[in-house]
């Protein structure tokens, strides 16, 4: 299989979810096998490992110009739409091993960009349809939940080939961990060998592989070569992509430690902190009225703490919200926004329009907390964490510079510049 080729064939045209089937009918396999949620798959021997890379894209109904080669083995679009490596990089890769005929369960799901539809209501099924069955995790033999169907029983490993990046091996995503440093440390080795540098990550978003973590031990989510996804300058590392597909076909799968119980929640501690628990200042919009912050790994302490410490490093943004009559202030250091104070009425609006997200792609959640910087899902008793900046991704009308006054002191302050350059000439 040409790599490159098969690349540029797959990313001509964006793919939005629900136009898979469409778009992709000419590319798709025959081999592949369609499950009941609309997702793709093919099996390799009885494997415990699981693959996938999701077939939709962001960027709307677009056909794509490449721009081949630029700056020694990237490939970029003419500017005009998104590439498409994210996730057809990944796509790539899986297809090269399942031609090299390399043991696994090739996983290709729907809709991973508007909320991994595909994935999740598989995880969902799975859940739903599981019984108790015993697996080795580290030395010992533990009882977890396995799912029924003999075809998803036996996976005890799902890797998502969908980090953008060289170097990536997720353990967290949302900051919780999706597997653990044994297994990440393992797989990094085997990869190394073929000449990476992979190390492991704890900064991971949210990938369908995340959506697994409930279900089987050790989810990560691995590096492929692309950059700026989402935007117009995505490219990819075609070099990259092309040595790690060879790669992929040389490391031990099988082979890899198993350590993490899937029944087991833990977080990343010193990224997120919640004041006073999750009943504290919740009122009748949902939201948390107690700030939270995000502040450095270095430290341990509270966010006051923090930020007392750091004080002559933050500044602060006073600016006044003039559809809410509030003076609002957004703290940051450097370019991490760590603090923000909004108008209750503000952050109830912005709970709605998060909600109305969130159902618009069938997200299930118990309860949903929102301080205006760190956004709080609960499902089925687990937590997912987002940052601010991290929802712009998906939701942009949550940017604070289209609130009207947000930029208005910038304004006046340029002014006040201009009218001093216009008076010293």
């Amino acid at each position: 299989m040409d790599v490159k080729q098969t690349f540029l064939d797959w990313t001509t045209h964006t793919v939005p979810f629900g136009k898979e089937d469409s778009y992709l009918k000419d590319l798709l396999p025959s081999y592949l096998k369609k499950d009941k949620f609309g997702n793709y798959y093919h099996i390799i021997g009885n494997s415990s490992t699981m693959f996938m890379a999701h077939l939709d894209t962001v960027g709307g109904d677009k056909e794509v110009t490449i721009v081949d080669d630029v700056e020694g083995g990237f490939i970029k679009t003419d500017g005009k739409s998104i590439l498409g490596a994210d996730d057809k990089a990944g796509v790539v890769i899986m297809l090269y091993m399942i031609e090299k005929r390399v043991p696994g369960f090739y996983l290709f799901p729907v809709g991973e960009e508007v909320g991994c539809i595909g994935s999740g209501k598989l995880t969902n099924y799975l859940l739903k349809n599981s019984e108790k069955g015993k697996v080795v995790i580290g030395d010992n033999e533990v009882e977890i939940d396995v799912p029924k169907e003999n075809i998803y029983k036996n996976i005890t490993k799902a890797i998502a080939f969908d980090r953008m990046g060289y170097n990536s091996i997720i353990t967290h995503q949302m900051e919780q961990r999706c597997c653990s440093d044994v297994f990440g440390n393992a797989l990094a080795l085997e990869l190394n060998k073929n000449g990476f540098e992979y190390d492991l990550d704890d900064s991971g978003i949210y990938s369908d592989s995340a959506e697994f973590a409930g279900v089987y031990p050790e989810c990560t989510n691995v590096s492929v070569g692309y950059f700026a996804q989402h935007s117009d300058n995505e490219t990819q590392d075609i070099e990259f992509l092309a040595s790690l597909c060879e790669a992929c076909t040389k490391v031990n799968w099988e082979n890899l430690p198993i350590t993490r119980n899937p029944g087991d929640v833990e977080y990343l501690d010193n990224y997120y902190n919640y004041w006073g628990g999750k009943g504290s200042g919740k009122n009748k919009s949902g939201y948390n009225q107690r700030n939270q912050y995000i502040f450095d790994d270095e430290y341990d302490n509270s966010p006051a703490d923090y930020l007392k410490n750091r004080e002559k490093d933050v500044k602060v943004n006073f600016f006044f919200d003039k559809e809410f009559d509030y003076v609002s202030d957004v703290s940051f250091i450097g370019d991490k926004m760590v603090d923000i104070n909004l108008s209750g009425d503000r952050l109830g609006e912005e709970v709605s329009i998060i909600s109305d997200f969130l159902q618009k792609f069938q997200v299930d959640y118990d309860d949903l907390f929102w301080d205006g910087l760190v956004l709080v899902i609960e499902s089925q008793k687990m937590e997912t964490k987002m940052t601010r900046n991290e929802l712009l991704e998906y939701i942009p009308t949550l940017n604070l510079e289209d609130i009207d006054g947000y930029n208005e002191k910038e304004e006046e302050e340029i002014e006040e510049e201009e009218e001093e350059g216009v008076e010293t000439t």
